[in-house]
């Protein structure tokens, strides 16, 4: 593999050394200590020969006070074990211990899930799941360049592994990307040398908040990396096991552009040469390029302005069907629909789509091209909610009415749309989605409830009160942000910290009942309750010390994983809720019942309980389902919000990627949010009617 100059085996040898040096003063430290308390403050065994033969100027504090040998020892052997394991995570070694080095096999094996999973949540949906599915465009490029085969080396030889692909809306830039990235995941396979192509949407870069390695990182592991380690992911791009292949440019507001591209060029630039493929519209590309904001050595490809009646006529002659005959006679027959309408390959999809629910003679062409595709538009959409729900129909799939659907895409294309997301996430979606102030206020007031009624597990009004309060007042101040919740995964170092501190707690703790008890009771069970005790007190204040490392942590959205399923985040959330509440309650629970009883152990280990579930995930789990509460009461969307989107995925209205939905081009995505009630009603009426005379023989 390239770029493996770093070998950690050098550092091994010491690093081990120092954790087992340190292990071993430590244990000796304890034992010491423990000897000596034993003892009731007497010697354990006769120190006074090994104290007698040190030179003064040597060991002083030993000669001066010799029955303090033996705690003193023992006190700094423990804190010398200590510092040598915090020094080993925090200094030189820290590399070896929170790095990731893995073997050959180790690396392949890596590789093959992370490529099973771009094929799976991207290459599918993109190209075997395509509008139309029979045969794909012959897309074409400039300079006589063509898709497939000649891309391909043209990308190796020509572009030498980085490329910028520039294309109109429906022009087949995405199409062809994901052809690029199909062939040489293929390769990766069995070439281990060929870097793995993993295609990310730039719509969700934040700017300049966080580092441009940082966001790639966070974005592979939220789109495929459900299950792999993030430190994997680096490792994949430290060591260029990974070639970017990122699309959508151009959705990203115009005040970012011309940052992303200054990052994206920092980044290329900042380790050996990386494989690199950007896709963008020409003319917002293109603008940049006029303020001298463009990207300086990307080799530049241009898909054709639009597609010749020649190379549709073509295509449409090797596809099967009446459709094909159909949409090729109504072309012939219009100029406005061979010049200005069926002159992409998107466009050519949704006329071959909606071919059965349009009446060619019909069609507008005197109103003009936009009129046109408005109508091919409303074609399609009533085809797919006509025929895909005969093909799709049975008992357990849900059926809605075509107005409420059509309205309900329409709310989520409008958000969309504002919000400059080509991916829908559930878990992301926030107070800004908010159109009007009674929403928010409302969603305050039921996120309070909820809190609340949750808040009744600890049998007390009041404290329910208190925890409705409380979560309405983290509804006011802050937002859903399932970021911090969505794994608890603490730093090596961090759990070294936790034992440390764990360690000092209990200690201190155990101190004190054994002054406490001093005259109170045997060595024996003294030495049993300082050791319980401290147990007790120091594991649960060990462990809030290593969860505290992610209390206010801000990774931007990149860690709301895409995952295989969606709401995965929400679900991470209210688990990580449920266990740190759960483990905490019950831990300080226990230590309340050895200090003052059962009654208090129950209601003190409740409220401890709640309230760090609610930190660690439970409050943002109340507030995106009472914000899902609020927007199917306004009527934005369904009670079975997600049910919903799958309905709308089956019908490829949107397409599902993971956990995630996208509607199936953006140029559809803002033709449907600027859809108005009586255009929604007129697609309905028609569906409607279409579907009647099939429900009456039914």
């Amino acid at each position: 593999m390239e770029n493996e100059q770093f070998n950690p085996d050098s550092n091994l040898t010491v690093c081990r050394a120092l954790r087992l040096m340190s292990i071993l003063l430590m244990f000796i430290g304890v034992i010491l200590s423990v000897a000596w308390l034993a003892s009731d403050g007497a010697p354990a065994w006769n120190c006074w020969v090994v104290a007698s033969y040190a030179p003064n100027y040597l060991l002083p504090c030993l000669t001066v006070n010799k029955p303090l040998w033996e705690p003193l020892t023992g006190f700094v052997a423990t804190v010398a074990g200590l510092f040598g394991l915090l020094a080993e995570g925090f200094g030189p070694c820290r590399s070896e211990s929170k790095g990731y080095y893995p073997n050959e096999h180790q690396l392949r094996e890596k590789r093959n899930e992370l490529i099973r999973r771009i094929r799976q949540h991207t290459i599918v949906p993109g190209l075997v799941q395509s509008l139309y599915q029979e045969k794909l465009f012959p897309f074409s490029l400039e300079n006589n360049l063509a898709a497939g085969p000649q891309m391909h080396a043209f990308f190796e030889k020509q572009a030498n592994h980085q490329l910028l692909i520039l294309g109109n809306a429906g022009s087949g830039k995405t199409t062809i990307m994901l052809d690029l990235a199909n062939t040489y995941l293929d390769r990766a396979i069995q070439e281990p040398e060929i870097h793995v192509p993993v295609v990310v949407s730039l719509s969700s870069w934040q700017g300049n908040k966080i580092s441009f390695k940082t966001w790639l990182t966070g974005e592979i592991q939220r789109q495929y990396g459900d299950g792999i380690a993030d430190r994997v992911i680096r490792y994949l791009l430290d060591y260029n096991e990974i070639a970017p292949f990122l699309d959508g440019l151009d959705e990203l507001p115009e005040d970012r552009r011309a940052d992303a591209v200054k990052a994206i060029e920092e980044y290329r630039k900042s380790d050996s040469p990386r494989w690199l493929v950007v896709c963008s519209r020409c003319d917002e590309y293109d603008t940049l390029v006029d303020k001298n904001e463009g990207f300086s050595s990307l080799t530049v490809v241009r898909t054709n302005r639009s597609v010749t009646v020649d190379q549709v006529r073509q295509y449409l002659k090797e596809l099967t069907g009446e459709q094909p005959k159909q949409v090729m006679s109504a072309i012939e027959a219009d100029e406005i629909l061979q010049n200005e309408v069926a002159n992409t390959p998107l466009a050519l999809y949704v006329m071959l789509e909606a071919s059965a629910s349009v009446d060619w003679a019909a069609l507008p062409t005197h109103q003009g091209a936009e009129i046109v595709r408005a109508a091919l538009w409303n074609a399609y959409i009533e085809e797919t909610l006509v025929r895909k729900a005969m093909t799709h129909r049975s008992r357990l799939s849900p059926q809605y009415e075509a107005t409420k659907t059509l309205k309900w895409l329409k709310w989520l294309a409008h958000e969309m749309k504002k919000h400059n997301q080509t991916t829908f996430l559930p878990e992301r979606m926030n107070r800004s989605w908010f159109e009007h102030p009674w929403q928010r206020n409302l969603w305050i007031a039921v996120a309070g409830l909820l809190g609340g009624m949750l808040g009744l597990l600890t049998g007390s009004p009041r404290l329910a009160f208190a925890l409705g309060s409380l979560v309405s007042f983290f509804a006011y101040v802050g937002d859903v942000d399932v970021r911090e919740h969505v794994n608890i995964k603490p730093s090596t170092s961090r759990l070294r910290g936790g034992l440390l501190v764990a360690l000092m707690s209990g200690l201190g703790v155990a101190y004190g009942i054994w002054i406490s008890t001093w005259n109170s009771a045997s060595p024996s069970v003294r030495i049993v309750a300082a050791v319980i005790g401290g147990a007790l007190f120091g594991l649960p204040v060990g462990l809030i010390y290593v969860l505290l490392e992610h209390t206010g942590t801000d990774y931007g959205d990149n860690k709301t994983s895409l995952g295989t399923a969606p709401n995965r985040a929400i679900r991470q959330s209210l688990q990580n809720g449920l266990l740190v509440g759960s483990f905490v309650g019950f831990s300080f629970g226990l230590v309340l019942w050895f200090l003052a009883g059962p009654e208090a152990a129950l209601s003190g280990g409740l409220l401890l309980s709640l309230t760090f579930g609610l930190v660690y995930g439970l409050d943002s789990v109340i507030k995106h389902y009472a914000m899902r509460l609020v927007f199917v009461l306004d009527g934005s969307m369904p009670l079975r919000f997600i049910s919903f989107l799958d309905y709308c995925a089956r019908h490829i209205l949107l397409r599902r990627l993971g956990g995630g939905y996208e509607f199936i081009h953006p140029t559809f995505r803002d033709y449907v949010a600027d859809l108005t009630s009586a255009h929604i009603d007129e697609i309905a009426q028609a569906i409607e009617k279409r579907k009647a005379p099939k429900s009456a023989t039914e």
